[in-house]
């Protein structure tokens, strides 16, 4: 899972290195929403109604990448909606590896300021390849080691009480002769 609130700049890209490797068969969704870009002029006296001019709309696109060593290798997903300032994907992730999002500038449907940047927020979710972390691999041979320890422990005390019963018949059978 992840997030971001990001700024990409005209005809530019910003990529996301899904950090922890991705399974296949598993679901991953991602979001990315961004404001049109309005001034706010004021409130009409008479009406009391706010008023406000639409500058610009920035048209951006959300992709998913198949990713080796941090590089985008093939496209997996697309987002890109024409009139929307909202792009999203749920799908199943085709095979298992390291996966990357790209938010890219994709035009503008309109721009009366020179509008040359756009703030955005993206946020992401799939299932991660279950690693395990190197405490619990310690844990488990903590206890691999304790169990070791009894075992042996246990067998002495085994071998031990055989050897008495083999003394105390051989004494046993001395008195007899």
């Amino acid at each position: 899972m992840g997030w971001d609130y990001g700024v990409i700049n005209q005809n530019g890209t910003q990529d996301y290195l899904i950090s922890s490797t991705l399974t296949a068969g598993s679901t991953f969704t991602a979001t990315l929403n961004w404001f049109v870009g309005r001034t706010w002029v004021g409130t009409d006296p008479f009406f009391g109604s706010i008023s406000s001019t639409d500058d610009y709309f920035t048209k951006l696109r959300l992709e998913l990448w198949n990713a080796v060593n941090g590089v985008a290798t093939t496209e997996v997903a697309e987002s890109s909606a024409q009139f929307i300032n909202t792009q999203h994907f749920a799908l199943t992730i085709p095979s298992t590896g390291q996966y990357l999002l790209r938010v890219a500038w994709d035009g503008e449907r309109y721009d009366f300021v020179g509008n040359t940047s756009q703030t955005y927020g993206l946020a992401w979710a799939g299932q991660l390849l279950a690693v395990p972390e190197p405490s619990s691999i310690a844990m488990l041979g903590i206890c691999l080691l304790g169990a070791g320890w009894y075992w042996g422990r246990r067998q002495e005390k085994q071998q031990g009480e055989l050897a008495v019963e083999v003394t105390k018949d051989s004494e046993e059978a001395t008195e007899l002769l």
